[in-house]
């Protein structure tokens, strides 16, 4: 049996317009509220919603087999499948005529959005959309949601800069082994991810009703306000204002701080890979391994960070490297310091060498100098530079650093310098780097950076 639409109960007619937008909330508010972004705007005032309720959306309904939308036309809404699922067929060549892909099918289920990029852009449809069962469809229009926040100055604020953000991402689609967007998705439109590329008036604002949400949470003692955790939540809120910490409402609805990081796995012809080894700042060398990669900055794409990352940190290798594919690593960890989740969106970019690159080499057995080399040129090239542990050990022989090296004695290693700063960087196999990054590589990694020299 077919579903009732609004215009079929005459018995709304007879409702006031608020009550009537109160009551269109609470029959979709599931629904749209399991996205994100209308959860967070929902949160900073209720009263939009009800607003927004009026005319920001329709709801149909569809029988199995009917058509929800075409390829190659243009779209008119965002589709949220309240009931029932759908059958997605991608055909990307209707959008990129000099591009060649194979149709396949995703099965689309309840909740699913699609064509969200409607809201965001000037969208043409790329697949083909069907009823798989009888289904009812939230229909969200573009200019009921932009009239909606009008009168709303923070909310017509973050709307308006995700909009910006999605576009972006539109745009950039396809580079840096990103895939090309659908109407069921589009590459690095999460939430976190959106939310670390805005522009810094808008974090605040989202990081700043987060914190007010842990807030919230503790106000269940008179005495709050000596807790460490209740400290701890001031100092996050002065981050937040100073631009140094971003935090968001998760979808589960509780706030987690968000650190995002971009890294590069350059691998060569033998299969080892390129390795951070050791910084080296003020003078002093550092052991550390891990792969070379740096901090995602405010408004930064993805594709921005990498370009940024090979411009500065890797600039020997800036036009030598071919990126493949791309994956994100989450790790959640709770902030010691700020008594909330840490979420570490880590962005590895797989990347092939393409040629060689120009840099200074040395290694433990023929170490960079300074002065002229003489008999104690190890000795020389090797103090003062490191920690307490790394100068101790550095002052051994080099015949015995080489024997405790084994076959890193010999193994060439790179130094990058970016302004002040540098790094060094050598070819590693999986099997070292995962011991030289462990605990038990710690005691190799400092007797080897420590016996590089001073780099020039």
């Amino acid at each position: 049996r077919r579903m009732l639409t609004e215009c079929q109960v005459a018995a709304l007619e007879l409702l006031s317009s608020s009550l009537r937008s109160e009551l269109r909330f609470e029959v979709v508010k599931d629904h749209l509220l399991a996205h994100v972004l209308f959860a967070q705007l929902s949160a900073l005032d209720t009263v939009w919603c009800y607003n927004f309720c009026q005319d920001g959306f329709e709801i149909a309904t569809l029988s199995a087999q009917d058509d929800l939308f075409f390829p190659g036309r243009e779209s008119t809404a965002a589709f949220v499948l309240m009931r029932g699922s759908a059958n997605y067929t991608f055909q990307l060549q209707v959008a990129f005529e000099n591009f060649q892909l194979a149709q396949h099918m995703d099965h689309v289920r309840q909740g699913a959005w699609l064509a969200e990029a409607t809201l965001w852009a000037e969208w043409v449809h790329v697949g083909k959309a069907v009823a798989a069962s009888p289904c009812q469809v939230l229909q969200v229009c573009p200019a009921g949601l932009y009239k909606s926040t009008a009168t709303f100055p923070d909310i017509h604020l973050i709307a308006c800069e995700y909009g910006r953000q999605f576009h972006r991402r539109i745009i950039a689609a396809g580079s840096d082994g990103t895939a090309f967007p659908t109407d069921i998705e589009v590459a690095c439109t999460d939430w976190e991810d959106m939310v670390l590329s805005m522009e810094p008036d808008v974090q605040r604002i989202i990081s700043m009703a987060a914190a007010d949400r842990i807030n919230s949470t503790q106000r269940h003692s008179n005495a709050m306000a000596l807790r460490p955790s209740n400290m701890s939540n001031m100092g996050l809120r002065d981050e937040i204002m100073a631009g140094k910490s971003i935090v968001v409402m998760n979808k589960q609805g509780q706030p987690e701080r968000i650190v995002s990081v971009v890294v590069m796995h350059i691998t060569r012809g033998d299969g080892r890979f390129l390795a951070q080894v050791g910084k080296f700042e003020n003078s002093r060398a550092t052991p550390g391994c891990e792969l070379p990669g740096l901090k995602r900055e405010s408004s930064e794409l993805l594709g921005d960070a990498l370009m940024r990352l090979r411009r500065t940190k890797m600039k020997p290798l800036q036009d030598l490297v071919q990126v493949k594919s791309s994956e994100r690593v989450t790790i959640v960890k709770r902030s010691k310091e700020h008594k909330v989740p840490s979420k570490y969106l880590r962005h590895v970019f797989y990347c092939r060498l393409l040629g060689e690159f120009d840099a200074p080499a040395c290694s433990a057995a023929q170490p960079f100098v300074t002065d002229k080399p003489s008999r104690d040129s190890f000795q020389q090239a090797t103090s003062s530079l490191f920690s307490d542990m790394t100068r101790c050990e550095s002052k051994m022989p080099q015949s015995t650093v080489l024997r405790e090296l084994g076959d890193l004695g010999n193994r060439e290693v790179f130094f990058f310098r970016y302004g002040p700063k540098g790094a060094f960087y050598a070819w590693l196999s999986q099997h070292e780097f995962d011991h030289l990054s462990s605990p038990a590589g710690e005691q190799a990694m400092s007797l080897w950076i420590g016996s590089l020299g001073r780099p020039p």
